[in-house]
């Protein structure tokens, strides 16, 4: 019965794909909107500010654009190490934060994460975020139609290694398409699913310190990282299918 339910759930996903031109719009709007309204609150971050205190605004101005979240992270300094996907709980910032919302309009999930860091990181955290930017980067840059997920993940594992990052990767699951689903990974062990045109994407790349996510599309036109905006700093990352700016760590 469980696996006839999975596949049943599969086959339900499957059916919102290839995404309609309302839903790209859709998309790009949200991608757009969430991107806004975390730099907002990251660049409102002090120290002194609890978990709860970040999520609670966090909450609020999604839901004055008509969202929702679905899965809210929010973890400061050691807890960002100890929890890949840290619940907000009353730890107060002294120097180091991490924000994701999963946010959702429309049944349609625009997902991203940022770092924030007061000062300087320290040389290990900043190897973990130049780290996940790097895999990220690699990661984003081979979505085509037609490269098969299982591929991507073969990369992905192959890059936490040469990182130096061996088992890193066993932590967390490393992402899919998303969309009209939060995020469904299965495709990723799938040697059948292949990557295909106007279809979302949520890889989440984690080393203890460090995450990187970014909501992306696949159109005709290309690849689109829908939650890039143009108020938070980039760093490009090279790669063989070609160069991609993805987010860097806010120093404030």
């Amino acid at each position: 019965m469980h696996s006839k339910a999975l596949q049943y759930g599969q086959e339900l996903v499957n059916l919102h794909y290839p995404l309609t031109d309302i839903d790209i719009e859709r998309c790009r709007w949200l991608g757009l909107t969430a991107s806004r309204i975390l730099s907002e609150v990251a660049r409102n971050l002090q120290p002194g500010m609890t978990e709860h205190e970040v999520a609670a605004r966090l909450l609020y101005e999604y839901a004055l654009e008509g969202m929702t979240i679905d899965v809210l992270n929010v973890g400061f300094d050691e807890r960002i190490g100890r929890y890949p996907q840290p619940v907000p709980a009353e730890n107060v910032l002294e120097r180091y934060a991490l924000l994701h919302p999963a946010a959702r309009r429309w049944g349609l999930h625009a997902n991203l994460t940022r770092l924030v860091h007061f000062g300087e990181p320290p040389s290990n955290t900043r190897r973990a975020m130049d780290g996940v930017a790097t895999i990220g980067g690699h990661v984003v840059r081979m979505l085509a139609p037609g490269v098969t997920f299982a591929d991507i993940l073969t990369e992905q594992i192959r890059l936490y290694r040469k990182l130096g990052y061996t088992s890193e990767w066993m932590y967390n699951f490393q992402g899919g398409i998303t969309g009209y689903t939060m995020v469904d990974s299965r495709r990723c062990t799938d040697p059948e699913a292949r990557v295909v045109e106007r279809q979302a994407y949520d890889y989440f790349i984690t080393i203890t310190g460090a995450k990187f996510e970014e909501f992306t599309l696949l159109t005709e036109d290309g690849l689109e990282c829908a939650t890039a905006g143009p108020d938070w700093p980039m760093r490009t990352i090279q790669t063989p299918n070609g160069d991609i700016d993805v987010p860097d760590v806010l120093i404030r």
